[in-house]
């Protein structure tokens, strides 16, 4: 194939091929400028793209013989993830209607009232993406996001438990990765993790008044765990919200609709397995939180 090179804007090269064929060396996106970016595959690029409009039981796919990972399945989500459940209260599924949403239920009647027991999770099949994975010695460039909403974001009352986790988590199996015990504002904000590895966006319990950005490094409960304040308005009920986390040269930064709200140094062991999860849970009442779609990415790996 004949590519003529040209110099693009902010000196990024762009190709155009004989049959005037746009190509970029290190992949596609879609969005930025002040908004949400979705990253697609290229030659150089690996990604995955969940828009939620078929689940991959059409496929004839069984659990036992084709995933990698040993876990207690109990639907599908999707082409790329498990929908993952510790209590019968908390339900999923896709939704009939346009652009493919996946929708997460809560009950009144959870049986369990304990994050790890009583949530959902839609998590990805394999254990596939690291902060470091790429060419050479070039920095890694992880990134997770998701398009969400909730009727309501709950907070505890007399007990109960609420709480949300976009991001990535080194656990395959149905672990929630991290939950918040309870706090007084953001100055009392507190979280205990559960995953080795982590990195993401939390909505906690108690006095949650805004986003957190949260990471664990290689031993959860230690010293390595991190979390910084993104927002500190609470979310809008029933209004869609882009959540965007771009692990690059050992930084963590946040981005909430396409705005960077902070960040975190060090967040993960750059070189632990990671899957792309999210995990929801409410004790205390009638919740949905629906999914519009996920996508991760990262440089493709040669090995080199």
């Amino acid at each position: 194939m004949s590519i003529s090179m040209l110099k693009g804007i902010h000196r990024r090269v762009l190709g155009l091929s004989k049959d005037d064929q746009v190509i970029g060396k290190n992949g596609f996106v879609a969005g930025g400028g002040g908004g949400p970016v979705i990253v697609f595959p290229s030659p150089d690029t690996v990604a995955l793209f969940e828009d939620f409009l078929t689940d991959a039981s059409g496929f004839g796919m069984s659990d036992t013989g084709l995933h990698t990972m040993t876990i207690n399945d109990t639907g599908v989500a999707g082409q790329f993830f498990y929908s993952k459940t510790g209590d019968t209260g908390i339900k999923g599924g896709l939704q009939a209607g346009t652009n493919g949403v996946y929708r997460i239920t809560s009950s009144l009647t959870v049986a369990t009232a304990t994050p790890a027991a009583a949530s959902r999770g839609l998590v990805g099949k394999q254990l596939a993406w690291k902060a470091n994975q790429g060419p050479g010695n070039e920095p890694g460039r992880l990134r997770f996001g998701a398009r969400i909403k909730a009727n309501q974001y709950p907070t505890a009352t007399s007990g109960d438990w609420a709480g949300m986790f976009f991001g990535f988590t080194d656990s395959g199996g149905h672990e929630t990765p991290v939950y918040d015990t309870g706090r007084s504002g953001d100055s009392g904000a507190s979280a205990v993790t559960i995953a080795s590895d982590l990195v993401g966006f939390l909505w906690g319990t108690g006095g949650d008044t805004g986003w957190r950005g949260v990471s664990a490094k290689s031993t959860a409960g230690d010293s390595g765990d991190q979390q910084v304040t993104l927002t500190t308005a609470a979310p809008t009920a029933n209004k869609w919200v882009t959540l965007e986390v771009e692990v690059t040269g050992g930084v963590a930064k946040f981005y909430v609709d396409g705005i960077p709200k902070g960040s975190i140094s060090a967040p993960v062991s750059s070189s632990a397995a990671l899957t792309p999860c999210v995990y929801f849970h409410d004790t205390g009442g009638a919740t949905n939180l629906d999914i519009d779609w996920i996508n991760v990415s990262a440089p493709r790996d040669t090995g080199l």
